[in-house]
């Protein structure tokens, strides 16, 4: 009696290697979902149903068992073939943010994520087609925490962020990306997001002087003085001393500038 379960599932997968032998797929699976019945933590009988219903077209059922064969493998810590299946499941469902966000985290414990970005924008593009802001924010804020010099995926975070009204948020994050560019030597487009950056934030001081300091990068000396000269007379009460650095830069920039000379003169008797 106590071998009774042994020798019922060795007579099953006798049946099921004979069924396969001869063809007969369909009475195949279902010995083979009988085997899984009575013994649910083999691996084998799992491969061989998801291979059989592939083959059948019986992709409903395809996915259930891949799901329970990947819960399976993770409760085993097996993430590596746990991996490869949740690989397999996003190919049949690639409209689901759960199956790829899941795939993700698990790809994360074992591979470098520097070669799954592409699956991570997928990922933040599925959030705002669903309207799911906070994940598609927290997607795109794990992107720029694994590579924080994509230019193109802050570019579309910048979007989304003022899509979806985050205009603070939006700001600071044209600041970083104006940031990496200045880093490279793009100073043109640093211009260009430091002055949106400043168009919806003109109390943003560090933003104003480092668009001045782009424009002085870029060779419009004309603009550079004119951003010093705001920020000289924006903080001339709160911070003299900055606004000092700002006259100095000005009068460097353009000799002649004479309402800089005053502020600078009256700044250096309060200081």
């Amino acid at each position: 009696h106590a071998n009774r379960p042994v020798d019922a599932l060795q007579a099953l997968e006798r049946l099921s290697d004979l069924l396969l032998d001869q063809k007969r797929l369909r009475e195949a699976t279902e010995v083979l979902k009988r085997r899984i019945q009575l013994a649910p933590k083999e691996i084998e009988p799992r491969r061989q149903l998801i291979e059989l219903l592939e083959v059948l077209g019986e992709r409903e059922g395809r996915l259930q068992q891949l799901q329970e064969f990947a819960d399976l493998l993770i409760s085993r810590g097996e993430i590596e073939e746990a991996v490869e299946v949740y690989r397999q499941l996003n190919q049949l469902q690639p409209d689901d943010p759960i199956l790829l966000s899941r795939y993700l985290e698990l790809f994360a414990q074992i591979g470098n994520e520097l070669e799954v970005l592409d699956d991570y924008q997928r990922l933040a593009d599925l959030y705002i087609k669903k309207g799911q802001f906070q994940e598609a924010t927290r997607t795109f804020e794990r992107i720029l925490t694994i590579d924080r010099r994509q230019r193109d995926v802050r570019e579309k975070f910048i979007q989304f962020l003022q899509s979806a009204g985050q205009r603070t948020r939006a700001t600071a994050e044209m600041v970083k990306l104006a940031d990496i560019c200045m880093a490279m030597g793009d100073y043109a487009n640093a211009v260009r997001w430091l002055a949106n950056a400043y168009a919806l934030n003109p109390s943003d001081l560090n933003a104003l002087e480092t668009l001045a300091e782009a424009y002085a990068r870029v060779g419009n000396v004309n603009a550079a003085a004119e951003h010093f000269y705001k920020l000289a007379t924006q903080c001339r009460e709160t911070d003299p001393w900055r606004a000092v650095g700002a006259c100095r830069r000005v009068v460097e920039l353009v000799q002649e500038h004479r309402p800089p000379r005053e502020i600078f003169s009256q700044l250096l008797m309060k200081v």
